[in-house]
């Protein structure tokens, strides 16, 4: 492979997502982040949808597209950023488009498509898709079922795209104690509650789920006695509750990943990002339908498998869901949820980046030696 791509790779990072939700946002840092660490030269860009409730706090350069909204504006920004910056590699995560992949191949980008959802993964089975795009990385919606039907395996056998499937994503070499701030390392010693809505950007009621989440560990406390943390997330708007129980405005992922491996309990949104991370960590759950139209089924089919108790996005609900998690019914869901062994899709990404970066340097070297 050529220096430049193989140690000096341009990557570009391109998720989408609309207001409240940002599952999008942090599964494309955190595999951005690893592959810094991977490529210490690498340059590592970001496409991000604009707006007020959208991610602003990305640690890598931006380029944010105000009208995302409109899917003609989205494909001509896409392909304009695309065409200028000419990167070896675009990483879509939950959004790309026939036109836009075309114009990748036309700069010589190889391109990766990340989704989460039946409906996003469905796209990338599309019959102009099959062809065009060089890999899709599939995060499970279910952990419980298989992430292709029989049908998408068949289109995946006589497809070009390489495909591999993924259930969580975390980093394991960030996950240090030692970066959490001083008022949570004073009180993990002893057992807690860790709720966390999400990104916090959705409202319940006109009440935005942070506060929501505080109120419920705040009854949680009074009915118990176990200590509480509430990660409000960083799209909350408004004042930082007060109470017996401590609140954080946010955290990054390997910050709340120490923190879910030491949780007594953890209360959650029902979406494939902090739920499945604290799946994955082993965690005795209580889930709440926030936002998303894919919440409530996963919801309904973990409760089913014993994984998790369901709870509805009012305080009271999810505190008494809570409490029910210190009986030996949370003893049993910890055990049926160690079971499951979930991988986890950084790793894999950053070997499946580096697969494409090679095929794209033979495909280069190839044409070159035609022209020769």
């Amino acid at each position: 492979m050529p220096p430049e791509a193989s140690d000096r790779p341009h990557l570009l990072f391109a998720p989408y997502y609309k207001w409240g939700g940002s599952s999008e946002f942090v599964r494309a840092v955190t595999l951005a982040q690893a592959a810094q660490r991977r490529w210490p030269a690498a340059s590592i860009e970001f496409l991000l949808p604009g707006g007020a409730e959208t991610r602003h706090d990305c640690p890598f350069p931006v380029t944010f597209n105000e009208a995302h909204l409109d899917k003609p504006s989205r494909i001509r920004f896409l392909n304009r950023e695309i065409s200028e910056r000419r990167p070896h590699l675009v990483i879509f995560d939950c959004y790309s488009h026939p036109a836009v992949l075309d114009q990748c191949r036309a700069v010589g980008a190889r391109t990766a498509y990340v989704a989460d959802q039946p409906g996003t993964c469905k796209r990338a089975f599309e019959w102009p898709w099959l062809w065009r795009l060089d890999a899709h990385w599939q995060q499970r919606p279910y952990l419980t079922l298989q992430a292709f039907t029989p049908g998408q395996q068949l289109l995946t056998a006589i497809s070009s795209t390489r495909r591999a499937i993924f259930d969580s994503y975390f980093d394991d070499l960030l996950s240090d104690l030692g970066e959490l701030p001083p008022e949570i390392l004073a009180r993990i010693d002893q057992p807690f509650a860790l709720l966390v809505p999400g990104g916090g950007g959705y409202r319940v009621d006109g009440r935005y789920v942070g506060d929501i989440f505080h109120a419920a560990a705040e009854r949680l406390h009074a009915a118990t006695g176990l200590d509480a943390i509430t990660v409000l997330g960083p799209l909350h708007q408004g004042p930082i509750p007060a109470g017996r129980t401590l609140v954080i405005k946010a955290l990054t992922l390997p910050q709340l990943l120490a923190l879910m491996r030491r949780a007594r309990i953890i209360v959650t949104n029902g979406a494939t990002g902090a739920l499945h991370q604290a799946l994955a960590c082993g965690a005795a759950c209580v889930a709440s339908p926030l936002g998303g139209s894919d919440q409530p089924e996963r919801i309904r089919r973990y409760v089913g498998a014993g994984l998790l108790h369901a709870a509805a996005p009012e305080a009271a609900a999810l505190a008494k869901a809570a409490e029910r998690l210190l009986t030996a019914d949370g003893d049993a869901i910890r055990k049926r949820v160690s079971a499951l062994k979930p991988v986890n899709g950084i790793p894999l990404m950053i070997r499946l980046i580096e697969e494409q970066l090679a095929l794209r340097a033979d495909r280069n070297g190839s044409k070159a030696s035609g022209a020769g």
